[in-house]
């Protein structure tokens, strides 16, 4: 019966054992998994902060662009005045390094800018389909303006061939450049 006794302790604390580990296991688990969920959130607001911000980078280009435009240079292509000492600024090519550039007349550095710029817009797929449809829209509108800098550009460095073949896509875009690039493609193809 002593042995009996034994053995019905020794099961039971092999059970609460297995039992306890099995718990830990779970806990483990169920930490781990709200661990993976709050980065998931934490990413989707970085993105979306980020998102945000570029798009309100891009406006106030856009704006900035469209309220000091000077048409004299070249006809139907909007420059912004010659400063001496364009400012650069850090971070990546954006549309204001890229001005700066053309600014300073530095249109191959320019070139290179843009083609980079165009190159970096890949989204990712494992983003939210609402996310990834936004960056898509993002993309877009940087496409667009940063197409324009660039036909800008070769018009500048007097490469019309190249220019007037992005021009000819370019015009049947809706935007706010659509009037000039037309007007552009008209005085290259005289």
């Amino acid at each position: 019966m002593k042995e009996d006794i034994d053995s019905r302790i020794e099961r039971a604390v092999n059970e609460l054992a297995s039992k306890k580990a099995l718990m830990a296991e779970w806990e483990r688990e169920r930490a781990a998994e709200a661990a993976r969920k709050a980065l998931r959130i934490r990413k989707i607001c970085t993105y979306g902060v980020s998102a945000a911000a570029s798009l309100i980078v891009v406006a106030a280009i856009g704006t900035g662009l469209y309220l000091s435009h000077d048409e004299s240079d070249v006809p139907g292509v909007a420059m912004t005045s010659h400063d001496p000492d364009p400012v650069f600024r850090g971070g990546n090519a954006g549309q204001s390094e890229i001005m700066a550039l053309m600014d300073a007349d530095r249109y191959e550095d320019a070139l290179e800018a843009i083609d980079e710029a165009l190159a970096d817009s890949i989204i990712d797929p494992t983003l939210p389909a609402e996310q990834q449809e936004y960056m898509r829209n993002l993309c877009g509108i940087l496409r667009y303006d940063m197409t324009w800098l660039k036909i800008r550009s070769l018009v500048r460095l007097d490469r019309k061939e190249e220019a007037i073949g992005l021009l000819r896509d370019y015009v049947r875009e809706d935007g706010e450049n659509q009037t000039a690039a037309k007007h552009l493609l008209n005085e290259l193809t005289k």
